[in-house]
């Protein structure tokens, strides 16, 4: 496992916890930049949640 990989593994749920805390802000950046007629590729892999 290289570096990369090792820092993510260990800052992954941490990570996800921090953006999820402030989900409204990400979707209101979201609506500043985008328009509803762009074409988004989201390449990656977030959180999953099962239920």
């Amino acid at each position: 496992m290289n570096k990369s990989e090792s820092f993510w593994d260990k800052t992954a749920n941490t990570y996800d916890q921090f953006e999820k805390k402030d989900e409204q802000t990400y979707i209101n950046i979201v609506k500043k930049h985008l328009k509803i007629s762009d074409i988004v590729l989201d390449y990656g892999w977030g959180p999953v949640e099962l239920q």
